[in-house]
């Protein structure tokens, strides 16, 4: 009787706990948000900075719709989207949206940003956030620390022309390359080219010198080249930005092929650390603006080796994101590496070829050779016997002497 209690005790015990922690959520909320995931809780002067939301559900028996609230404080906008509504209330600003949580396991999270105007106080301000399901509900509070700072000489120049703060508050300063993985330039290598391997004669060359076959999908995950992208940022925004960089042809404008992301290998198969990435003929890279005025990252190149042409071009490089977009375009070229390797390989080759053309006239030169061989050799046998008889002929006379 007391292990039947027992048993239906435990089961009851089990029972309760797998409705306890059926249907979970997990709320995460950061502003402002940084790629680094470095703890700011600061914003100054009029920046824009990103708020980052996740909502992760576990152990749900089926789909489940919520709905997202964001109290926002005075003073603080933020920037339109359109899965986002936001509603004036007495309290302030709060922005809606909903969401539908997958069954079993699922994650949703979004990015939107957040702008200060002149009624945000100086001090610390409290951001709202509350989840909602059919019966539970989660709440956040995100705390963090507001500064006017100082209006520097580029925030007053746009402000005097009456540009559209929004659309101006970071651009490229400027584009460099080729730098090597510390952002280094080196004095020895010409501006503004990239140097690629020969595909046509490197795995050629490998196997003549003992290397091996050429492992491509090595070569394709390394970087052909570096670039140094400066970015200005005068309202100090804090922002998650998308970069990409793409060959363009100087006659007809249009993008040429030639630059892959990291995780192709070639254009048929694509095996890499990520697959199809869905973008072609382009590397990419994300940025953080961390709220500095002045910034730079060191970006990697990524070339299809396959398909690359050399020649001249325009490298475009586009920074984008939330709906912002600024372009530059600089002078490239594309040149192939001259291996001394592969003369080499080609200067023995020659050598063989011409050792296989007079092979007869060399067993003449290999027969002479031999006959000189043999007449040094009995040269010197008399020549040893010459000497062993001059000393024995020493060695009487100072007998018949003594």
């Amino acid at each position: 009787m007391i292990k039947r209690n027992f048993c239906w005790i435990v089961i009851a015990v089990f029972m309760l706990s797998q409705t306890a922690f059926a249907e979970g959520i997990n709320l995460e909320t950061v502003y402002p948000y940084s790629l680094e995931h470095k703890n700011i809780y600061k914003t100054v002067g009029s920046a824009t900075n990103p708020f980052y939301i996740n909502i992760e559900s576990y152990d749900a028996p089926e789909p489940q719709d919520v709905n997202v609230e964001i109290l926002l404080p005075e003073g603080l906008t933020f920037n339109e989207d359109d899965d986002w509504q936001g509603v004036k209330t007495a309290k302030g600003l709060i922005i809606k949206r909903s969401w539908t949580l997958p069954a079993n396991y699922g994650q949703n999270f979004d990015l939107l940003y957040l702008r200060a105007n002149e009624k945000l106080t100086e001090g610390k301000h409290d951001i709202v956030v509350k989840v909602s399901g059919k019966s539970w509900q989660k709440n956040n509070n995100i705390t963090f620390t507001h500064e006017f700072g100082e209006k520097n000489a580029d925030a007053i120049n746009l402000q005097e022309k009456q540009l559209d703060s929004s659309k101006f508050n970071w651009y490229i300063q400027s584009v460099t390359l080729p730098v090597d993985n510390l952002g280094n330039k080196d004095d020895r290598i010409q501006e503004r080219t990239i140097y690629i391997k020969d595909t046509a004669l490197e795995s050629f060359r490998n196997r003549m010198t003992g290397d091996g076959a050429t492992n491509w999908a090595a070569v394709f995950n390394h970087p052909a080249a570096h670039l140094l992208l400066e970015m200005r940022n005068p309202q100090q925004d804090t922002r998650i930005l998308k970069f990409r960089a793409e060959l363009i042809d100087k006659s007809t404008g249009e993008t040429a092929v030639g630059l892959c992301t990291a995780s192709q290998s070639d254009n048929e198969t694509e095996h890499g650390w990520s697959g199809k990435s869905g973008i072609e003929d382009a590397s990419t890279a994300m940025i953080s603006l961390d709220g500095k005025k002045s910034q730079a990252f060191i970006i990697p190149l990524y070339v299809d080796y396959f398909r690359v042409v050399e020649g001249e071009y325009n490298l475009r490089v586009t920074v984008f994101g939330n709906g912002q977009e600024k372009i530059q375009e600089v002078p490239i070229t594309i040149a192939k590496k001259r291996s001394m390797g592969l003369f080499a390989v080609a200067f023995s080759f020659g050598c063989f070829i011409l050792v296989c053309l007079t092979i007869g006239q060399l067993k003449n030169v290999f027969l002479i050779l031999a006959l000189k061989a043999l007449l040094l050799l009995r040269c010197l046998r008399l020549w040893l016997l010459a000497a062993l008889l001059c000393r024995r002929l020493y060695l009487v006379i100072c007998c018949m002497c003594f």
